[in-house]
């Protein structure tokens, strides 16, 4: 596990100010990090802020200020800031190169540390924050990867500088800045932020060290901050050494928090002195053997003078590797009485109808059990016959999300994985990958001409980009809170946006002027999907107030109010005639109503599914539907006699999204493994398999009109583009 760097790209610069620009780092949500180097040969690593900030003027005057006041802090356990141009073209940031391993990585792969290598943690982190404070800064997003392990202490990154990026944010939008579950009450409720708020923050990041998760647990997003808000920490898996003094910093009242210097000195005593029977050995008096030799090897890589540049296009092809069949897999069709699914779950296996929204889904923990029956079948087979391009391994789903929420300041670009079943029609190759312009991509959609891709971002955005170049055309602040769904209107003219979060938020767009037009208003909470009529005349959209609503497009009119669901309807879709309306329930409901359009009657509903149905979609010739979910299956109906033709099974988590091929044979799927699957939808058959990343928690696709290209977006706020 030592450091990785990627190739520059064509259009990558070669020079950032004063610095040689020699590799890639990774990409974080204000932009593009690179690898530096000063004349003088000092590594750095330089921030290079992403156009749509770059443009924002109230974002240049915010960063101006949080670069002059971040550069005044100076101190052992921070990674200091060594230039910036705030107002170049565009913005850039230089701060000290860690070649260290973060913490969250560090979790990851060698599980929680012993309490005398968290005390050390924590007085190196208590001694960072005094030094930040002592600028007149507050860092506000303090989390394990802004934590960077170095053999001689820990680094504290991004101060200031990660919370400038969502700064701008907060004066359009209300978004509270910070990474849930490391976040104070304070910034929750919008009380003052000061120094106090960044002692909760440092303790929640020292729970984490000493058990491996954070103090308020999982779940959704909801669970997660109510308990931050109103509940006190679970610190069960905190040793008893250090559990008193955590409490203490997680005290919902910020004046009931031990200050920093009084924090630091209790964390430095502990750590000079060994844990009662603590055998555990440590390197340097601070790291465990084995995390302190990798964190070494890290530091001894010899830096790139400078990685060739890489050009768009598609990737090489790679070695055949025959893999393991995988265990837990399962496919092929089956008939309309197979339709049990999987064995049935316990209650402590479920989450509520919160947790299957899609912000909730990000907190999902691994798949739900299944029987021993599911685990067999034709995909299983296919897979073992299949070809495979490895990559490193992938990090867990609970780091996953801490990466999507906020991303680390040296984070490492992830392999592509391509599985390729025998018999396929040819492989699909990357064809172009853009990052470094969103936290994170919920959902990614082709305009009708297949020239536009838009794409669902944080902070209530949707990105517009040339499908061809890849370009960023334009960004739409579409929402005060989030986006959850888009849709183009069939002649490209309108673009619809579904969002809000506890209020609705449904709103039509000129996608050419980037201008608002009508807000439609009459759904009492969030909106989770929208959908256009094949004429264009009528929007459909589903909401968590578990009703799917009609619309006039031209003037906003509601036409009809469609009830039944008894939970929330996470999707709903047109069929090719317009004359039926598909939508799917949540987890209380997990049911597919068909509706008729006109009149706005119940025609059909379709049973099957075990758990949350998460999208439903027609095929061209409107004679199959296709449905997919939590509970990992694709499933296709007959419509017209509401009978199940085929459950296909191969996704080991929930499955986000399906999209027919415009010639109807083929399905694509995308789910919370990562992958992205390909369906005859004849035979049932897994013809093909993409997994284009090990990092990302979810991966929504879709396809061009034409079908010659797949688009694909993640939580780590990456689109890509395939092509075969």
């Amino acid at each position: 596990m030592v450091q990785a760097f990627t190739a520059l790209e064509a259009d990558d610069p070669s020079e950032v100010g004063p610095f040689r620009i020699v590799a890639r780092l990774g990409a974080g949500g204000m932009g593009q990090v690179y690898l530096g180097v000063s004349r003088g040969g000092r590594s750095v690593a330089v921030k290079v802020v992403r156009p749509d900030l770059a443009d924002d003027q109230d974002f240049r005057r915010r960063f101006a200020r949080e670069v002059h006041a971040a550069r005044q802090v100076s101190g052992l356990f921070t990674a200091g800031v060594v230039d910036a141009d705030p107002h170049g073209v565009p913005p850039w940031l230089a701060t000290v190169y860690v070649p260290g391993m973060s913490l969250a990585d560090a979790v990851a792969a060698f599980g929680a540390l012993p309490e005398r290598s968290v005390a050390a943690l924590g007085a190196g982190l208590a001694e960072a924050l005094g030094a930040i404070h002592a600028a007149g800064v507050v860092h506000r997003d303090l989390k394990p990867s802004n934590v960077l392990l170095a053999s001689d202490g820990p680094r504290v990154i991004d101060f200031g500088i990660s919370a400038v990026n969502e700064a701008s944010v907060l004066t359009r939008t209300g978004t509270v800045v910070g990474t849930p579950g490391f976040m104070s009450p304070e910034q929750l409720t919008g009380r003052r932020i000061g120094p106090a708020s960044d002692v909760f923050s440092l303790a929640s990041v020292l729970a984490f060290a000493a058990s491996g998760t954070g103090p308020f647990g999982t779940g959704s997003l909801q669970e997660l901050l109510f308990r931050i808000v109103y509940r006190e920490p679970d610190l069960g898996g905190v040793p008893e050494g250090l559990r008193t003094l955590v409490a203490r910093c997680l005290a919902k009242e910020p004046g009931e928090r031990p200050s920093v210097p009084r924090l630091l000195e209790e964390l430095a005593g502990m750590a000079a002195s060994p844990a009662p029977g603590d055998g555990t050995p440590v390197l340097g008096d601070w790291l465990p053997a084995d995390l302190a030799q990798t964190v070494a090897v890290r530091a001894a890589v010899r830096l790139p003078e400078t990685l060739p540049r890489t050009r768009p296009g598609p990737v090489p092809a790679a070695p055949d590797i025959r893999p393991e069949p995988p265990g837990d897999e399962a496919g092929g069709p089956e008939s309309a009485e197979e339709r049990q699914g999987p064995a049935s779950e316990s209650p402590g296996e479920r989450q509520g109808p919160a947790a299957e929204s899609p912000e909730g889904r990000q907190a999902r923990q691994g798949p739900a059990s299944e029987s021993p029956e599911e685990r067999q079948g034709p995909a299983a087979a296919a897979g073992a016959g299949g070809t495979l391009v490895p990559a490193r391994r992938r990090m867990s789903r609970r780091y996953a999300l801490l990466y999507a929420l906020g991303v680390s300041a040296v984070a490492v670009p992830s392999g592509v994985y391509l599985l390729r079943s025998n018999g396929s029609s040819g492989p699909w190759r990357v064809r172009r990958t853009i990052t470094g312009q969103a936290e994170w991509v919920r959902r990614v959609v082709f305009s009708p001409d297949g020239k536009v891709l838009a794409s669902v971002e944080a902070h209530g955005r949707v990105g517009l980009c040339d499908a061809g170049t890849g370009r960023r055309t334009g960004t739409l602040l579409a929402h005060d809170s989030h986006v959850w769904s888009v849709a183009f209107s069939p002649d490209g003219k309108v673009l619809a946006t579904g969002g809000g979060d506890d209020e609705a938020a449904l709103r039509l767009w000129d996608p050419r002027t980037r201008e608002a037009g009508l807000t439609l208003v009459g759904h009492t909470n969030r909106v989770w999907s929208v959908a256009f009529s094949p004429d264009g005349e009528v929007l459909a959209s589903s909401s968590r107030d578990r009703t799917v609503r009609l619309w006039n497009v031209r003037d906003g009119g509601l036409r009809a109010t469609l009830k039944g669901h008894t939970d929330g309807v996470n999707t709903v879709a047109f069929a090719p005639d317009g004359r039926t309306v598909a939508s799917g329930g949540g987890d209380e409901d997990r049911m597919i109503r068909l509706w008729d359009s006109r009149t706005g009657e119940h025609s059909a509903t379709l049973e099957g599914h075990t758990d949350s149905v998460w999208s439903v979609t027609y095929s061209p010739d409107g004679k199959t539907l296709a449905s997919s979910g939590a509970d990992r299956t694709v499933r296709l109906w007959n419509p017209r006699t509401g009978s199940l033709r085929a459950t296909l099974r191969g996704h080991t988590e929930g499955v986000n999204a399906v999209a027919f091929a415009p010639d109807g044979r083929t399905l694509v799927s995308s789910g919370e493994d990562v992958t992205i699957r390909f369906w005859d939808v004849r035979t049932g058959e897994n013809t093909d398999t993409l997994k284009p990343t090990a990092k990302a928690d979810w991966q929504f696709v879709a396809l061009s009109p034409d079908g010659r290209t797949l688009a694909g977006g993640d939580s780590e706020g990456t689109i890509r583009f395939w092509s075969r």
